[in-house]
Formats: structure tokens, C-alpha cells, sequence
């Protein structure tokens, strides 16, 4: 049971979310039995309980938020003045 718990403690908002998902989804297949609904539910359900993305199995495509990076910016003034040529 502790296992269960530390494995739970661990997730976050979205793979909350993506579980909810799949499940509505999966109900969703179960009373309509519609196809699409049975891949989006093992689709999410999939990404819920294994922690992958859709791309991006192996984290690169995370953010770190805790490096902050400055960016300056230079804003010159375009000369718009109309002169006949």
C-alpha cells in the first residue's frame, strides 16, 4: 500500500486530468460504442499511468522553470518620413 501511495504522490495536475479524460472517454465508448472514443481513452489512460507525452518521452521537451534567462530588446524608430523620390 505504501508503494501505491508514493507511486500517487508523485503525480501532478495534468496527469490527473489526462486520466479523468480517458475515463469519460472510456465511458464515453461503453454507452456509444464508438471507436474514437476507445482510442482517445487508451491514448490518455496510457499517457496518465506511464507519465509520456506525445512526444517527448524523454523529457526534453520540458520546461525548466526554475533557470531564469533575461532577454533585452533594442526598439529603434523606423524613419517614415514620406519624401518623394
Amino acid at each position: 500500500m505504501k508503494r501505491i501511495k508514493t507511486y500517487y504522490a508523485a503525480w501532478d495536475a495534468t496527469r490527473y486530468m489526462k486520466l479523468v479524460l480517458g475515463l469519460i472517454f472510456g465511458l464515453g465508448y461503453a454507452f456509444e460504442g464508438h471507436g474514437i472514443y476507445l482510442i482517445f481513452s487508451v491514448f490518455l489512460l496510457v499517457q496518465a499511468v506511464m507519465n509520456i507525452g506525445c512526444g517527448c518521452t524523454t523529457g526534453n521537451c520540458s520546461t525548466n522553470l526554475s533557470s531564469k534567462q533575461e532577454t533585452s530588446y533594442k526598439i529603434e524608430k523606423l524613419n517614415t518620413d514620406k519624401k518623394d523620390v
